[in-house]
């Protein structure tokens, strides 16, 4: 029971001086978050990958899937 309080105790201090250090930006930083995200740059977006199990597939149905 001992570590479990003492882990607690761990994770609640690192919470607290992460909730510190975000409080103490300014904010630009957050007006620059905020526009990253509205226009991330092309290596945070997503992406697709297909992958065809011994080649099953055909042109007809890539295009009713897309």
């Amino acid at each position: 029971m001992k570590k479990l309080s003492i882990l607690n105790l761990t994770i609640t201090a690192v919470f607290s001086v992460c909730c510190i250090m975000y409080g103490c930006t300014g904010g630009s930083d957050i007006a620059a978050l905020e526009k990253g995200f509205n226009n991330p740059p092309s290596s945070a977006r997503s992406g697709v990958y297909w992958y065809f199990m011994d080649g099953n597939f055909s042109r007809e149905a890539v295009t009713k899937d897309l």
